[in-house]
């Protein structure tokens, strides 16, 4: 008779049958339990690899460089350019798309850092019920905006400016149905919000998030977006929305509700900007 094959053992179990052999009488340990990969989230404490403060304070300085030197090329583009001036729909175009690619090489060296993905910026499944939440939040602030607009005229005597308006208003000068306003749409909707929440949310806040409390990384992750996008009434209402995108961002644990926030917001000035009337 062949001799029967020998019995293949679970890990962990040959260990406690030597331990029962050499301790009979003593009760053997309980085998370890296997390691279950369950759902892991951007707000997970488990969630690795974190994104550091290093991280994010790199990035910072990737955009300066990065914004410098397209912003030379820019002004070299304008300067040599017979066709192309700073008010010209083609300029604006091309400034939208350096600013993308700005803030595109600031998240860089976070997602090439070995076994940092976009997962870990929070790219992760979210529920129907946060995505409500953050477009309501979107149309709230423009609310708030308008209001706080309307207060700053009522106080200082003068309507508050907005040169966004003026800057993106050569865009309709072949109506809402030209390619140029077509690109700016798609940037304002698309583009813009998932490359800035990316650098904004996803590296900065959760670089600084990693190093003090959420109030003190969102407002400083807010006040540096909303410098971005300029001065008065423009610096008041991104850093709000801001301020909103990183505490859905926390309390959802994904990105995708800061992504939605950010273009729900920026859908409601695409939709006005045809009113506004040209300076």
């Amino acid at each position: 008779m062949p001799p029967r094959p020998a019995k293949v053992l679970p890990a962990g179990h040959t260990e406690i049958i030597g331990y029962m052999q050499q301790h009979p009488t003593v009760p053997p340990p309980p085998p370890p339990l296997p390691a279950v990969d369950g759902p892991e989230t951007a707000g997970s404490r488990g969630a690795r690899p974190e994104v550091r403060l290093r991280d994010a304070l790199l990035g910072v300085a990737v955009v300066v460089v990065a914004t410098i030197v397209t912003g030379g090329a820019l002004a070299v583009w304008a300067l040599t350019s017979p066709t192309v001036h700073l008010g010209s729909p083609s300029f604006v175009i091309g400034a939208m798309a350096a600013t993308s690619a700005s803030l595109l090489a600031g998240a860089a060296p976070t997602l090439l850092r070995r076994h940092v993905g976009l997962r870990a910026l929070g790219f992760v499944r979210v529920t129907v019920t946060w995505l409500v939440i953050a477009i309501a939040g979107a149309l709230a602030l423009r609310v708030v905006t308008l209001v706080v607009a309307l207060t700053g005229t009522l106080v200082f005597g003068a309507p508050a400016e907005n040169p966004q308006a003026d800057q993106f208003g050569p865009l309709l000068e072949g109506g809402i149905a030209s390619t140029s306003f077509v690109a700016f749409a798609v940037f304002a909707v698309v583009v813009a919000p998932l490359v800035e929440e990316v650098l904004f949310r996803g590296v900065l806040f959760r670089g600084l998030r990693s190093r003090m409390r959420f109030v003190w990384a969102a407002g400083l992750s807010s006040l540096l977006f909303g410098l971005m996008h300029g001065l008065g009434i423009l610096l008041v209402a991104t850093g709000l929305v801001g301020f909103f995108c990183a505490w859905v961002y926390e309390r959802s644990g994904s990105l995708w509700t800061a992504i939605a926030t950010h273009a729900a917001f920026n859908a409601t000035a695409v939709a006005v900007l045809p009113l506004v009337p040209a300076p």
